[in-house]
């Protein structure tokens, strides 16, 4: 198993040698895009045939980090994140954002 598996991304340079440490070629690793001060909802790097690789956030954490970096409540956290982040284009390795659904077992 690979140790990058394994890693808990907590700061920006601990995502930016994740991200050099996983792309093989450093041309894209300079390029992929990445949300300031969001490296704690990083879940990990999307990579298909023919299109150049990006990161992956997770939505709710995302939104979670949105309102506490700026003080504001649920409904307005959402805003943000849906017109600051996910609505802005980035270019071709702008992130992706996945809104996990996760069945809760009792």
């Amino acid at each position: 198993m690979n140790y990058l598996s394994h890693m808990v991304i907590t700061t920006k340079e601990e995502l930016i040698d994740y991200v050099h440490a996983y792309l093989e070629d450093d041309e894209c690793a300079e390029t992929v895009v990445m949300y300031e001060d969001m490296e704690e909802a990083f879940l990990g790097i999307a990579k298909k045939n023919n299109l150049l690789p990006c990161l992956v956030y997770d939505y709710w954490k995302l939104v979670d980090l949105t309102m506490k970096n700026y003080n504001l409540d649920l409904d307005e956290a959402i805003v943000n994140v849906d017109s600051e982040l996910i609505n802005e284009d980035y270019g071709p390795q702008s992130p992706i954002v996945i809104m996990l659904c996760r069945k809760i077992l009792r």
